[in-house]
């Protein structure tokens, strides 16, 4: 069975978003160790290759294979330092040596650093050697020079209206008045150097420039991303005129200049002029060192400027902002939990400290020190104030998160075999990716997911859940009926129209002999995946009933004394809140989980099912607590052990842990 990212429009995704007959199975809310940047192991592998699956529903699908990784790890090269080192990290500091003015606060770690802040709206902070600037959102263009080591303010500048700025070596402030083209370099006490930009610099208009930090080049953008290069030692200038484009920004790292694009990214070599066009689909976000943030969902990814250079994947817990990267190490932002900042130790993989913010503060801002603590600027109505973490000190070997370091290339191949061994072990044929096409099918849109982090967490999850059912009973689901078991790992899935579900977390559908699921992978997969197997495993069900003479659907119902339980219709099932478990006063009169429960009896067991398998701490989900829940959810255990081989075993099955005795006595009578 062939495994692959999907590289175009198939057959199969023109089919996702019925179900079987009238469309009664639709839901709403339905390791193998690998390099992390501690290990740093190569992977080597080959590109996938298209071959298509003999009497397949899918047509046109390619193979891949994924090689052995070598033995010898990349940190324990000697030629080659760890892949933090190697990009300008450095290492998290044993001990921080901290200003003497800092005073400690009543929260452990944290120092009150004494910098006398005006009130405004908002600025931007940079630390550049031993100080520290702040760039004012005022119609001023404030421009402030603090010590770091004194809290004592060295100057305040007013800037042109129109400026760029940054920072060289030891931290002085450099400015390009984009309207006058005049360039100034201002010491830590404001004094003023007027830098003398050739003449022919001044012919054009620019958007945007840069001085390397060593004070040797000047390269300036024009509006029309054209460059003008300046050797500041030589005095010579030259024009460049780059393919690609519009270029906006420029970024400096290890002597070169970068500038990215809606394509990719373009570097510059100062030294001789010459440029390097690095096709990417990216979007190119802060530069840490020589590390690029890139902007990937489901993961802090930090990455080569080359595409097929190799990318750093941290798997956070939780969608975090990221607010600097030093030492190997990352603080990010948690908004769900407030002004929560979160200190994780990249190389080794490991949440180290937390940070919340006092809820007087309405913002927060977050930036790493030479020394290794954290300086933390917070804004609130009563002003703003600076604080000091001592991260060095507040370190432990915390929460561990999931941590990659794999080109794109090898990613893609990971996820291959991930797949393969789901479909080796289980029977199910996972289908991931498409490259940008999404499918549309009568009243439904489904967007393709392809961002690898996304594709590599949902492929990982599934896998595991789908290790939680007996060996055999996904198989068995299909084998006497069916020619096999698919599930597609998409992105959103809208209705188009008023009758349709506004979202479906999930679909499942008949194609070509084949049965169908579809899951939206940011819905909740947890959930999703066992309420959509329930709609599958309601296949096998109806063929055992036809096969006994057992009508096991009709048990089912009779096991629910509600007259009209099932509305068989899709249509204002959140208006039917009548006897289920949010609704009722008396937990005697609670027959469903909700109103989407009582649209057909399918969802009704797809319901019970995906809380079986997410129990609550207390050992069983809340919404199934009441009686007559669990009296069907045995009920439901009962049947699928009559009608799958697999589950006619003395052993405990996954989603019956908490319900107790399941036998013949949950049969209605």
């Amino acid at each position: 069975m062939k495994k692959r990212i999907l590289l175009f429009v198939i057959p199969l995704l023109l089919a996702l978003c019925l179900f079987a007959g009238c469309g009664a199975e639709e839901s709403e809310a339905t390791s193998r160790d690998l390099p992390s940047a501690a290990e740093s192991t190569e992977i080597s592998s080959e590109e996938g290759s298209v071959s298509s699956r003999e009497e397949s529903a899918v047509s046109s699908m390619e193979d891949s294979s994924l090689e052995e990784p070598p033995e010898e790890s990349f940190e324990e090269s000697s030629e080659e330092p760890d892949f933090f080192t190697a990009h300008g990290q450095g290492v998290l500091p044993e001990e921080a040596e901290l200003p003497a003015v800092c005073e400690p606060t009543d929260k452990p770690y944290l120092y009150d650093f004494p910098i006398d802040l005006p009130e405004t709206e908002g600025f931007s902070a940079t630390v550049a050697g031993d100080l520290l600037h702040l760039a004012y959102w005022t119609e001023e263009n404030m421009h402030r020079t603090y010590s770091l080591e004194t809290g004592e303010l060295l100057c305040q500048l007013t800037l042109p209206a129109w400026n760029v700025t940054g920072y060289l070596e030891d931290g002085r402030l450099w400015c390009v008045d984009l309207e006058s083209f005049e360039v100034c370099v201002y010491a830590a006490d404001g004094t003023e150097t007027l830098l003398q930009v050739p003449a022919e610099l001044k012919e054009n208009t620019y958007q945007n420039a840069f001085l390397s930090p060593d004070e040797r080049y000047f390269l300036a953008l024009s509006v029309e991303s054209t460059l003008s290069l300046w050797d500041l030692e030589s005095g010579t200038c030259r024009e460049i005129t780059p393919k690609g484009g519009p270029y906006w920004s420029i970024e400096y790292a290890d002597g070169t200049f970068y500038l990215p694009a809606t394509y990719g990214i373009l570097s510059l070599d100062p030294t001789d002029g010459s440029t390097v066009i690095y096709d990417s689909s990216d979007s190119y976000g802060n530069l840490y060192g020589s590390l690029w943030h890139l902007f990937r969902d489901g993961a802090l990814v930090l990455g080569e400027t080359d595409p097929a250079g190799k990318r750093f994947y941290a798997f956070l817990p939780a969608e975090e902002a990221i607010w600097d990267v030093m030492h190997g190490c990352a603080v990010t932002n948690f908004y769900d939990l407030g002004n929560t900042l979160k200190f994780y130790d990249l190389r080794a993989g490991v949440l180290l400290a937390e940070y919340a913010s006092d809820p007087a503060y309405y913002g927060i801002h977050a930036l790493f020190l030479p020394n290794g603590c954290v300086l933390i600027l917070e804004f609130g109505e009563k002003g703003s104030d600076i604080h000091l973490f001592d991260l060095p000190a507040a370190a432990t070997a915390g929460t561990s998160v999931e941590t990659l370091l794999l080109t794109d290339a090898e990613l893609a191949e990971e996820i291959h075999r991930l797949a393969e061994e789901t479909e080796a072990s289980t029977g199910v044929d996972l289908l991931y990716g498409s490259e940008g096409n999404d499918f549309v099918i009568y009243d439904y849109i489904g967007e393709a997911e392809t961002d690898l982090p996304d594709v590599y967490l949902s492929v990982k999850q599934v896998s595991e859940i789908l290790a939680l059912y007996p060996e055999g009973m996904l198989r068995e689901s299909y084998e006497d009926t069916h020619r096999g078991l698919l599930i597609y790992l998409c992105g959103t899935i809208y209705g188009k129209t008023g009758s349709s579900l506004s979202q479906a977390g999930g679909l499942t559908t008949e194609l070509d002999g084949y049965i169908v699921v579809a899951v939206d992978v940011h819905n909740g997969l947890a959930y999703d995946i066992p309420h959509e197997l329930s709609h599958v495993f309601d296949r096998r069900i109806n063929y055992i009933s036809n096969q006994t003479g057992t009508d096991w659907m009709a048990v089912w119902e009779q096991a629910t004394p509600v007259k009209n339980a099932y509305l068989n219709s899709y249509d204002d099932y959140g208006e039917n809140q009548r006897y289920t478990a949010w609704n009722e006063s008396k937990d005697k009169n609670v027959w469903f989980v909700d109103g989407y429960a009582r649209t057909f009896p399918t969802e009704d067991r797809a319901r019970i099912m995906e809380n079986l398998f997410n129990p609550a701490s207390d050992g069983l989900a809340e919404i199934l607590r009441f009686d007559n829940l669990q009296t069907k959810a045995r009920l439901y255990c009962y049947i699928l052990r009559e009608c799958f081989a697999s589950c006619d075993t003395d052993t405990v099955l996954y989603w019956e842990t908490h319900l107790g005795t399941i036998d013949d006595s949950v049969i209605p009578q």
